[in-house]
């Protein structure tokens, strides 16, 4: 019997350890889920903040536009000016032909903060879907790392409960049998008068 319970003391600090072992894979697993939602966190609002606060007139695309707007009202003027040269047009017709021009900067401006608008648009719709699957990864993580904590806990005290009390109440066992084996020697040498 007592050779039962000493067993099982020798086997509960290699379980012990065992359990040791895997309360710090489940610090390490937490770690490496910590490090990888900061850094894609960090990646989403970088790029969320380079789309959502640049000026819209410095993208390539409205650079483009307006370099060809700039390039077409330059030859319209041009040719206006040799017209107007050799036919005689007067002021108010190169005033019209300047409001005209006006008019078609203000259309290709209007469209491209239009753009830049639905653009922001979809860079804060990006953003927060993309937030929204990171917290929702993390929380799932934080409650997995729970969850496994407190079963590794609920293995420790398991492995504990059925150790060391059984050995403690072993030992007890043992130690009465051996007491009361003596109080029934020491009995009976008192009956027997020795």
């Amino acid at each position: 019997m007592m050779k039962e319970y000493l067993h099982t003391l020798v086997n509960i600090p290699a379980t012990e350890s065992a359990l040791k072992r895997q309360e710090r894979y489940l610090d390490k697993y937490k770690e490496l889920n910590e490090e990888y939602y900061n850094k894609q966190m960090q990646q989403v609002t970088n790029l969320f903040n380079r789309n959502y606060y640049r000026n819209y007139l410095d993208t390539p695309t409205a650079q483009r536009m307006l370099k060809q707007l700039r390039e077409q009202l330059g030859e319209q003027t041009r040719s206006m000016r040799n017209t107007s040269a050799v036919m005689g047009l007067t002021g108010e017709s190169m005033a019209a032909m300047q409001k005209n021009n006006n008019k078609a900067i203000d259309s290709v401006m209007g469209s491209l903060a239009t753009a830049d608008v639905q653009q922001k648009e979809a860079a804060l719709y990006n953003y927060e879907n993309v937030r929204s699957k990171l917290d929702n990864f993390i929380f799932n993580m934080r409650l997995d790392d729970m969850r496994m904590r407190n079963e590794l806990n609920e293995q420790i005290i398991a492995n504990k409960q059925r150790g060391y009390v059984p050995l403690l109440n072993g030992i007890a066992d043992y130690v009465g049998g051996m007491a009361d084996a003596g109080m029934n020697k020491w009995n009976s040498k008192m009956k027997n008068g020795v």
